[in-house]
C-alpha cells in the first residue's frame, strides 16, 4: 500500500511541511530562525572565551547576518607571532570540538599571518599584527554591527 504524499510529512521529525508547497509553515520558519541565532550567539561567545583564556588582543565581533549570507558572525583576534597564530587556531579548533561545534573548513598556515576557521555560523579570523592591520575587515565589514562587549551577544 502506497502513503500518499499528504501523509508522509507527517512521519518526518522537525517542521511540519506544507502540503502546497513543501515548505515550513512561517511559525516554523521563524523558530528555526530563533533556534539558529542562538547557536551563532553560543558559538561567538565561546570563540571569544576560548580566545581570552589564550592571550589573544584586540578580539573583535561583528554581527554581519543582517548584510550577509555567508555566515552571522566575524570573531577576529590578533597574536603576536605566528608561534601564537597557530596555538590560538589549536585552541580555538580543539575548544571549539569539546563544545560540539563541528568546523566546516580551516584555511591559512601560521606563517601566512592569517589563519580562517569556518564554522558556517560563525566565522573567525585569527591575524598577526601586520596581516590585521593590512586586510583591516573591520573596515571591509563595517556596515556589520560591531559587538564591542562579548555579554551583548
Amino acid at each position: 500500500m502506497r502513503i500518499p504524499p499528504l501523509y508522509l510529512n507527517s512521519f518526518k521529525k522537525g517542521p511540519a511541511l506544507s502540503y502546497e508547497t513543501g515548505r515550513a509553515s512561517p511559525s516554523k520558519r521563524g523558530e528555526r530562525r530563533k533556534m539558529v541565532a542562538e547557536t551563532s550567539r553560543a558559538m561567538a561567545k565561546t570563540a571569544v572565551e576560548i580566545c581570552e583564556e589564550k592571550k589573544g588582543q584586540e578580539i573583535s565581533i561583528i554581527d554581519i547576518s543582517e548584510i550577509s549570507v555567508i555566515a552571522d558572525y566575524f570573531v577576529i583576534v590578533t597574536a603576536d607571532n605566528s608561534r601564537q597564530v597557530e596555538a590560538l587556531s589549536d585552541s580555538l579548533q580543539d575548544g571549539m570540538a569539546k563544545r560540539g561545534y563541528g568546523i566546516r573548513r580551516a584555511e591559512g598556515k601560521p606563517d601566512s599571518g592569517w589563519i580562517l576557521l569556518d564554522y558556517n555560523d560563525i566565522i573567525i579570523h585569527v591575524f598577526d599584527k601586520e596581516q590585521r592591520f593590512f586586510y583591516d575587515l573591520e573596515r571591509i565589514w563595517s556596515d556589520g554591527r560591531k559587538i564591542v562587549d562579548p555579554k551583548e551577544l
